[in-house]
């Protein structure tokens, strides 16, 4: 008898391990071992006390499923901080790092796995994080915003295999080595000079506008349009920039 099919909305996580295939070249047993420790002791206790869910683990990632996007958020960040402090202690080892995409979506349950585009996506923004940072969508940070304390910068819309329409897309201000990172602002400036968007920030291009709004007060009304041009770029997904 076929399962039933559940259609429902569900903030999703994916955990990838960086540069797992060289890991497991140089070291095998330690590699397992670790990633073992890491998975079924940090990683589940972690998303247990956020009320997830571990769906499935693909040996150098996990996939796992959230009531909320807080909850998602929460136990990313908080996954990567603990990371980071173990991995500290690790002297003389290669270091294991995750990259982290998490996703709002509608999602199809089926028995105890799940698909569709927001599982699909969740996984892109994981490819496009950097190593112990996550990478979050544009629909959680609207979520998040006001609940959680933590920058997140914004780096436009993004074109993600396989994914037909350009997700915006933010990134963590974590570094691999769990501190706060300062972000680069786009295209030229660093983010020292403007504003990052953060949770409960602007949403709709905030260091563009700032970045290129400082620079066009002292320039001429033609130049200011075209930096207000700019400044609005992350408004139209036609711009997106592909990875």
């Amino acid at each position: 008898m076929p399962k039933p099919k559940i259609r429902k909305l569900a903030a999703i996580v994916s955990i990838d391990v960086v540069g797992y295939s060289g890991l497991m070249q140089r070291d095998e047993a330690d590699t397992l071992a670790r990633l073992g420790t890491y998975f079924d002791g940090i990683v589940s206790r972690l998303v247990s006390t956020h009320n997830g869910r571990v769906v499935k683990s693909m040996g150098d990632g996990l996939l796992i499923e959230f009531p909320t996007a807080v909850d998602a958020v929460a136990c990313a960040l908080e996954v990567q901080t603990v990371m980071a402090e173990r991995e500290a202690n690790n002297a003389g080892k290669q270091k294991i790092t995750f990259r982290i995409g998490v996703n709002l979506g509608d999602i199809v349950v089926i028995g105890d796995d799940i698909f569709g585009d927001g599982v699909n996506q969740a996984s892109r923004l994981q490819e496009i994080a950097r190593p112990g940072e996550l990478c979050i969508s544009g629909s959680v940070l609207d979520q998040v915003k006001d609940k959680i304390e933590h920058s997140f910068v914004d780096i436009g819309h993004r074109k993600l295999k396989n994914i037909v329409q350009p997700v915006r897309a933010y990134r963590s201000t974590l570094t691999a080595s769990g501190e706060e990172a300062k972000p680069i602002g786009w295209p030229f400036l660093t983010a020292a000079k403007s504003e990052p968007v953060t949770a409960g920030g602007c949403l709709c291009g905030a260091i563009r506008y700032q970045v290129w709004s400082r620079i066009c007060r002292k320039v001429s009304p033609w130049f200011r349009n075209e930096c207000w041009n700019l400044s609005n770029w992350a408004r139209f997904p036609s711009a997106a920039a592909p990875i």
